[in-house]
């Protein structure tokens, strides 16, 4: 095997590095100059990067080595995004509501309504006592606010305080109040509230939810009984929002850790059910990575994971994109620029909602493939396939064709 231009006899890294980045106890400040070519880059130090770019081929340890031993400034350019021609099926109809929700979660028959005063569905009105929300949360552009989860069969459901640390968990059947959820008061204000609701094996349900700033518990839905949690002793680790996939089969989590650094797990159920300190180091936990970022939104698309944004805790900061990862594996599968706003999902198509409208996106090569104006849905019904945007007392319901 010949040598390569950095004096290796390797497999050839990725992208060309800055030869100055490759000098011993370098210490310089680099880019990442993206070449036009969807997401990929090459890395420049920051004297290139004012002038001719000196760049070389080099070993993939050495490519590695660049980034580990120097320290990146930011990009330069950007990301090419790619896109298939075509447009997306979608038939917009607008329903009246009967009130103007505060926030809205799909159950089997329709749609779970959050009020002032408590919820509405096909049961009719249930008052609950809402858990208070801090005027003030840590991030200025994040401030806390009512969330509505419902359980997959609609018959629970939970409101909690994102970037707070109360919620209440509720039986839709009677009214009842099955538990009063507190995280704590350890800087509650820097993710979402950890929750969800698991449809277990046997037909039962149950909801995971954060009883400490790096504890989850997992609890009978229908008496709040504790069914285990992890001791958070193994685990410096601030749990964040929860997703579980459609099949139930996984649950990731958009944490973080101090320095801070997002870090999203992800990890099986049903390991987690037999083993408590799963998300700790169980054989099924998987690290998304390191971001700069965290509080993206994370979405399943079918059995795959979406997370918001391009780029490592290396970056100063993420970009405008998507990466794709499978539960069962560290590296992504696909990366591409592009999406930007809410992630949503149905089925195995993937979705972004921001200011100019909706564009979807095929996960599997990172085209864009259409565009609806104007059209902002902030939820998806996983049964009926519908994306529902919200205009006061008016739902407008997005039905794919």
């Amino acid at each position: 095997m010949e040598l390569l231009p950095c004096g290796h006899a390797a497999l050839v890294g990725p992208r060309r590095v800055s030869r100055h980045l490759l000098a011993p106890d370098a210490e310089l400040g680099y880019f990442r100059l993206f070449t036009g070519h969807g997401t990929d880059y090459e890395v420049v130090c920051t004297a290139c990067a004012e002038s001719t770019p000196d760049l070389m081929v080099a070993c993939e340890g050495c490519v590695e080595r660049s980034a580990e031993d120097n320290f990146c400034e930011g990009y330069r350019g950007t990301p090419a995004i790619l896109s298939r021609p075509g447009a997306i099926g979608v038939r917009l109809e607008r329903r009246k509501l009967p009130v103007a929700p505060l926030d809205i979660a799909p159950v089997p028959d329709g749609w779970l309504l959050l009020t002032e005063a408590g919820v509405l569905g096909r049961p009719g009105f249930i008052p609950i006592d809402l858990p208070a929300v801090p005027a003030k949360g840590h991030f200025r552009e994040l401030p806390p606010r009512l969330r509505l989860h419902a359980s997959p069969s609609g018959r629970f459901c939970a409101v909690v305080v994102d970037f707070g640390r109360h919620g209440v968990v509720v039986d839709l059947a009677d009214g009842r109040v099955v538990a009063s959820l507190d995280r704590g008061s350890y800087h509650p204000g820097t993710q979402r509230f950890p929750f969800a609701f698991l449809a277990l094996p046997g037909g039962e349900e149950a909801y995971v939810h954060g009883t400490s700033w790096n504890v989850l518990a997992i609890a009978d839905a229908a008496t709040g009984r504790r069914l285990h949690a992890d001791d958070g002793r193994s685990m410096d680790y601030f749990h964040g929002e929860l997703s579980v996939s459609p099949d139930g089969r996984w649950i990731a989590d958009d944490g973080w850790v101090w320095s801070p650094v997002g870090m999203p797990l992800v990890w099986s159920v049903a390991s987690w059910l037999a083993n408590p300190d799963e998300p700790a180091d169980g054989r099924s936990r998987q690290r998304l990575g390191q971001r700069p970022d965290w509080n993206e939104p994370i979405v399943w698309c079918g059995d795959r994971l979406v997370l918001r944004g391009l780029g490592t805790d290396a970056d100063p900061g993420l970009i405008p994109g998507a990466t794709v990862c499978d539960p069962t594996g560290s590296t992504p599968l696909v990366e591409f620029a592009g999406p930007v706003g809410r992630l949503l999902s149905v089925g195995e198509r993937l979705f972004a909602s921001a200011e100019d409208g909706l564009t979807e996106w095929d996960p599997t090569t990172g085209e864009r493939i259409g565009h609806v104006p104007g059209f902002q849905p902030v939820t998806g019904h996983p049964v009926t396939g519908e994306l529902l945007a919200l205009d006061g007392a008016a739902a407008v319901i997005g039905v794919l064709e």
